[in-house]
């Protein structure tokens, strides 16, 4: 059996800083989305 340890993003993420690449701006929503549909997945795999 393998265990999956996930959390779920933070509504801070907007404000990550990254300094190798130029901003562009974060979908929280999306992030929601695609970290769900992640989770979805590694539970029925």
């Amino acid at each position: 059996m393998l265990t999956a340890i996930t959390r779920s993003p933070t509504s801070s993420l907007i404000n990550c800083e990254i300094t190798y690449l130029d901003r562009q701006p974060i979908n929280y929503d999306l992030a929601l989305k695609q970290h769900s549909s992640y989770c979805e997945y590694i539970a029925n795999w």
